[in-house]
C-alpha cells in the first residue's frame, strides 16, 4: 500500500471509530436489539415513536444523533425507561469499543 493509500484508510479508519460515531452506533444498535426483542418492526416502532420510518433507520444506523425528545418518545415506545435504554447503549458501545480496537467482542 502506498503512502497516499495507507494515510487515506488511517482517515476513514479514524473517522468510523470517533467516539460520537461509537456513541451513534451504540444507540442505534441498542434501539434494534430492543426492537427486535418485541417483535417490531422498524416501520411500527417508527410509527409508535413519532419518527418518520426513514429517519429511524438512519437512527438504527448510528448515522443521526437523536434529540432528548426523540429519546424519550423511542423509549415510551419500546416500553422501556430512559435508564433502560441507556443501559443497553452502553452494552452496544463496549461492543463496539472492544471492536474498534481490534480486542474483539
Amino acid at each position: 500500500m502506498d503512502c497516499g493509500a495507507a494515510l487515506a484508510e488511517h482517515t476513514r479508519m479514524t473517522t468510523d471509530t470517533s467516539l460520537s460515531t461509537l456513541r451513534r452506533r451504540a444507540f442505534g444498535m441498542a434501539v434494534v436489539q430492543l426492537r427486535n426483542a418485541r417483535h417490531l418492526s422498524q416501520e411500527r416502532l417508527a410509527l409508535m415513536a413519532g419518527i418518520d420510518r426513514s429517519y429511524m433507520g438512519r437512527i438504527e444506523r448510528g448515522e443521526r444523533s437523536v434529540g432528548y425528545d426523540k429519546i424519550w418518545a423511542i423509549g415510551d415506545a419500546l416500553g422501556v425507561s430512559f435508564l433502560e435504554l441507556a443501559q443497553q447503549m452502553q452494552v452496544e458501545f463496549q461492543v463496539l469499543r472492544r471492536e474498534s480496537d481490534g480486542t474483539g467482542r
